[in-house]
């Protein structure tokens, strides 16, 4: 009966690391396309300033 709850607690144990492992996972993930969005928002604003400065000249 005692490795029974041994073997629970280790699995209760191993299921929590798992979940902050794969919490952390996400966020990078989710941080990195927010990154990729950004870059590409400014990247576009600058195409857009640069094509105004030639229209202008």
């Amino acid at each position: 009966m005692e490795w029974i709850l041994r073997i629970s607690i280790l699995v209760n144990f191993l299921l929590a690391i798992g979940c902050i492992y794969l919490a952390r996972e996400r966020n990078w993930y989710r941080k990195s396309w927010y990154e990729l969005a950004n870059r590409l928002v400014q990247s576009r604003k600058r195409g857009a300033e640069t094509w105004n400065y030639q229209q202008e000249d």
